[in-house]
């Protein structure tokens, strides 16, 4: 999708808590101590050590890199203040979603940008991690800030080994982590293959779904990415959490459930009686744990392409009943106890749905059915001539521990992570709009509504988003 532009990338976003030693020291001590904990993250990841030859091709492949310039993957910026940082910080996460990765041939498809505030002791700082799709999955973001914390918080002695610009990569072969379909077997059923092969062929005549976003019409140009965030305290994610244990759901199903009320309250039923949502699942969880030619590998702290896609599909019945119970005078700061009951029943499905297909392992699985696509490129400029088919995805990768976990490392002389923001570039023939959550442990908690520019109305993203807000508020007072 990258060479057709129709995707751009992938940002995870952590502010950094500086450690009390550090926030009087000089700018370029603060900078050295980043490049060095960067550096062990790169020996340590390959993916991160790689370039893409022929991304346009039917065939592209791997490249084993022999240094990187630092100068052209780490850019510091220095903000006035933590009040900059807080006006700045969305455009800031747009223009890192809709940057194109140049040279991948003889780059990594990654960058870091760096937000410092230049007022004295300043004692934060954002560090937002830009990658290419190719190179990695929405879980290799939090993968990849999990490792630098853990870098940052290693011995000093550590943290001044690198000094120059260009960092020499082993002389080794390169063993990359192997994609699922060399991991594990990917076994297809018959009926599998054929239904998936109607879905994807059948002539138009045919395709008179109720739940195609013919709302949402797919455009190819611009691809740019448009954002709008929230987060939400600790004590309310908690009450939240409880909540969702208590109906049998996560927050997963509960903002698909959410999403869903609000799609429906905003969007005219003439133009969309049903809708289609969907959730990326994380296929670390499903594929075999160890595998006997790559003893010293664990999936769960690997960068790499680890992710496949199932949908929740919400038919017209369930869509008018939700209609019909909205106050037609206002769209309510509260959920009515009706619609509270039946958004709590969608949601258990929705996480039933989706524990259904965790249990089913990689079987029937649509990674399985790649290998039977002999032109992506053709095939994903015909996808974009179809009606788009969903109208949100609901991405959630989990949380990030933002403390340091060694007991050598004294908590309030340790770096930590006070907040994390995952964000989804626009996907020209994908969801209208992307629905992104990460959580720092015993933080905050943020979502973030991203979508391409033109294809949905800001205004209606801006309610979307507060209805999501305020019903999240609602469920744990």
């Amino acid at each position: 999708m990258n060479s057709l532009d129709y995707y751009r990338g992938t940002v995870v976003a952590c502010r950094y808590v500086i450690p009390p030693r550090l926030r009087s020291s000089s700018r370029r001590e603060l900078m050295d101590v980043v490049k060095a904990a960067v550096v062990e993250v790169i020996s340590k990841q390959p993916m991160l050590q790689v370039g893409l030859r022929g991304a346009d091709s039917n065939k592209p492949v791997w490249i084993q890199l022999g240094s990187i310039d630092l100068r052209e993957h780490i850019e510091w910026r220095h903000l006035e203040d933590l009040e900059d940082l807080e006006t700045s910080f969305r455009s800031v996460m747009e223009s890192e979603l809709d940057i194109q990765f140049q040279r991948i041939d003889s780059q990594p498809g990654w960058r870091l940008l760096v937000l410092n505030q230049q007022k004295p002791a300043a004692d934060s700082l954002e560090i937002l991690f830009t990658y290419n799709h190719p190179n990695a999955d929405g879980t290799s973001g939090v993968i990849f800030h999990k490792d630098l914390l853990q870098s940052l918080n290693a011995a000093q002695e550590q943290q001044s080994m690198h000094g120059g610009p260009i960092l020499a990569l082993s002389e080794d072969v390169l063993r990359l982590p192997p994609p699922p379909e060399q991991w594990s077997r990917l076994p297809l059923s018959a009926p599998f293959v054929l239904k998936s092969a109607w879905d994807e062929y059948r002539p138009p005549v045919f395709r008179m779904t109720p739940t195609l976003a013919h709302w949402a019409p797919i455009v190819t140009s611009p691809c740019k990415t448009r954002v709008r965030e929230f987060s939400i305290d600790n004590n309310l994610l908690t009450n939240v959490l409880t909540a969702c244990r208590k109906h049998n759901t996560t927050i997963t199903g509960l903002l698909h459930s959410l999403a869903l009320v609000s799609f429906a309250s905003h969007i005219d039923e003439a133009i969309a009686p049903a809708f289609e949502g969907g959730t990326p699942i994380n296929l670390r969880n499903v594929l075999l744990p160890k595998h006997p030619e790559y003893p010293g590998l664990t999936l769960k702290e690997t960068m790499g392409n680890y992710v496949t896609m199932m949908s929740h599909k919400f038919g017209a019945a369930l869509v008018a009943q939700i209609r019909s119970r909205i106050d037609p005078r206002d769209t309510a700061d509260s959920l009515s106890p009706e619609l509270v009951n039946l958004m709590w029943d969608n949601a258990a499905k929705v996480r039933k749905e989706i524990r259904s297909r965790l249990d089913e392992g990689v079987k029937n699985d649509q990674v399985g059915l790649m290998k039977l696509v002999d032109d992506w490129r053709a095939q994903l400029k015909g996808k974009a001539k179809k009606p788009r088919r969903l109208s949100w995805s609901v991405t959630n990768v989990g949380v990030i521990e933002g403390r340091c976990a060694s007991p050598s490392a004294a908590q309030d002389k340790s770096w930590s992570i006070r907040r994390a923001q995952l964000g989804v570039s626009a996907e020209v023939p994908g969801p209208a709009l992307f629905i992104s959550a990460l959580s720092v442990a015993g933080e905050t908690l943020t979502i973030s509504c991203s979508w391409q520019e033109g294809v949905i109305n800001v205004m209606v993203v801006e309610r979307i988003a507060a209805d999501l807000q305020k019903w999240l508020v609602q469920i744990g007072p």
